[in-house]
């Protein structure tokens, strides 16, 4: 959930914006009393700043570097497809550099629940070679139960690397076992036989 969601619903945008429009309206009130304001300037000028302080509703356009990605939530809702995550990438990294970039993204699609749309994008060949070639975390939080089946799906595509893998792990464990195994029982008898 977003912060400004999150302040939205307790309220603590609405007490910040007033506790500031006070403020406001005080040091007005000492700049009429100095003589440096009237107080139909002071008027105008107190409510352009409230009118400032109105909370806007953050942007989710993936072209824009400070927008907020559109999450995908439980039930029938909107969320950004792996182009629109790809699009918004490109606009952090032209906007703040790669390294910002990595961690903005990173930390933005770490914020998806379980159900997340971008489930398929992780799926995606494609997508997980664009997001590895670029540093990019897919599978961090929530996304981590993912992780298994995006690997199953490099599996499927690939099942002779992962044969080939297990033979050469093979190869050096069996014996390894075997020889914990016979310490394991013989070990004893031989310390006794040594005192």
């Amino acid at each position: 959930m977003s912060n400004w969601f999150l302040d939205l619903l307790t309220g603590a945008e609405e007490k910040r914006a007033q506790e500031l429009s006070r403020r406001n309206a005080e040091e007005n009130q000492r700049r009429i009393e100095r003589g440096l304001m009237t107080p139909e300037e002071a008027a105008v000028q107190q409510s352009r700043f409230d009118a400032s302080q109105e909370p806007v509703a953050p942007s989710h356009d993936p072209r824009d570097p400070t927008a907020e990605p559109d999450l995908d939530a439980w039930g029938p809702d909107t969320w950004w497809s792996a182009q629109d995550w790809q699009r918004w990438f490109d606009s952090l990294n032209a906007r703040f550099g790669a390294r910002e970039a990595v961690l903005r993204w990173n930390a933005a699609w770490a914020q998806q629940g379980l159900g997340a749309g971008p489930l398929d994008a992780r799926l995606d060949p494609d997508f997980r070679a664009w997001a590895d070639s670029n540093g990019l975390d897919l599978y961090f939080g929530a996304g981590v139960i993912a992780e298994p089946i995006g690997a199953a799906a490099e599996v499927v595509s690939g099942v002779s690397k992962g044969v080939t893998s297990v033979g050469r792990a093979g190869s050096w464990l069996v014996p390894l076992a075997a020889t914990a195994v016979v310490l394991w029982f013989i070990g004893p008898t031989v310390l006794k036989g040594t005192k």
